[in-house]
């Protein structure tokens, strides 16, 4: 009988070491990494340099054949984590570690700075999971809308840029920051902008460079000389407003558009009045059944 449960002891306790196990692969798989190398699609992603260079050199050499001397620098090590569609607007965290908790089960994208060795312009590679889509995320380009996966990477999009890549905006900032996370597609602020941390404490947002309705709205939140913004007063905004913060002011235009359209009010002037129809009819039957 003793060594029955010892047996069943020894069952159980090789279960719960075997979950354990689990539980730290899957955290471990889900851990948040900065640096493009050190990702489990960097390999992936490395295999599809062949297919930038072709991307960057149909832009470059329109109706042109790309000479095969072309080689740009694809830095790699320069590479930019944008979570994208993350609903953080929707959330009350302010803790450095509930906020990267949380984004660690988001999707993201990489977006990767090319130097091809023109004035003026640089060259930005977007990868991605293939099923996401339409996501577009560039400086000074807005994201699109994407679908977590565990679909194979492809590039969704290269654009020119004349900023400092996001990284390097980031390097430059004098005010005090401890870390920063990058964030697309939350609405208001809709393009890619930085979070930023202190004492464990989400602190400021940064302009990278983008237009932010949400922003230009509020510049009572900015910290006077720099590109910061105060992080709660922006969420208070975005979490309580209904409509401003929310739309651009073209967005707005075609929703008062929509709103004072003939079709529409006779479309729900004819809803009513097939509601109240019914209800005449059905009392009227009711009424004469007693």
């Amino acid at each position: 009988m003793m060594k029955k449960k010892f047996s069943f002891f020894l069952a159980c306790l090789f279960i719960l070491t075997s979950a354990a196990s689990v539980a730290h692969a899957e955290d471990s798989s889900a851990s948040d990494t900065k640096n493009l190398s050190d990702s489990p699609e960097y390999t992936q992603i490395r295999s599809l340099e062949e297919e930038m260079v072709t991307w960057i050199g149909q832009m470059i050499y329109i109706d042109q054949d790309i000479p095969e001397d072309f080689h740009p620098e694809i830095e790699y090590d320069n590479a930019s984590k944008i979570y994208v569609d993350t609903n953080l607007e929707e959330q009350s965290f302010t803790s450095q570690d509930e906020i990267m908790s949380y984004l660690k089960s988001q999707n993201y994208v990489w977006v990767i700075p090319v130097d091809a060795s023109l004035d003026g312009a640089s060259f930005s590679v977007t990868v991605a999971r293939e099923t996401n889509q339409d996501i577009q995320i560039q400086p000074g380009g807005e994201v699109g809308q994407s679908n977590t996966s565990e679909g194979k990477w492809s590039i969704t999009e290269v654009a020119t840029y004349t900023t400092d890549s996001y990284k390097e905006q980031m390097e430059t900032e004098t005010t005090p920051i401890d870390d920063h996370v990058f964030i697309g597609g939350i609405p208001g602020l809709h393009y890619p902008i930085a979070l930023c941390f202190a004492d464990g404490e989400a602190k400021y947002w940064k302009d990278l460079g983008s237009s932010y309705s949400a922003l230009e709205e509020m510049p009572q939140a900015r910290l006077e000389n720099t590109t910061l913004y105060n992080y709660e007063q922006v969420m208070n905004v975005l979490q309580d407003s209904q409509v401003a913060p929310y739309l651009s002011g073209q967005e707005l235009q075609e929703k008062e558009t929509l709103l004072s359209s003939p079709i529409i009010w006779i479309f729900a002037i004819g809803i009513a009045l097939i509601v109240v129809i019914g209800g005449v009819l059905f009392f009227e039957k009711k009424r004469r059944s007693k």
